[in-house]
């Protein structure tokens, strides 16, 4: 159920990062890397 809440929240955060990169490209490549960390922490701790 967590990881559930984890991927909505990172392709909210990718939504908003396209909607911001349209206005200040910095911004939006910002939010873009922090939903791929929001990604990566699930999948290390199944790979272990």
């Amino acid at each position: 159920m967590n990881q559930i809440i984890k991927i909505a929240a990172g392709v909210i955060m990718v939504a908003v990062g396209i909607m911001v990169v349209k206005d200040n490209p910095t911004a939006g490549v910002f939010s873009f890397v922090a939903a791929v960390f929001a990604f990566i922490p699930p999948f290390k701790k199944r790979s272990e």
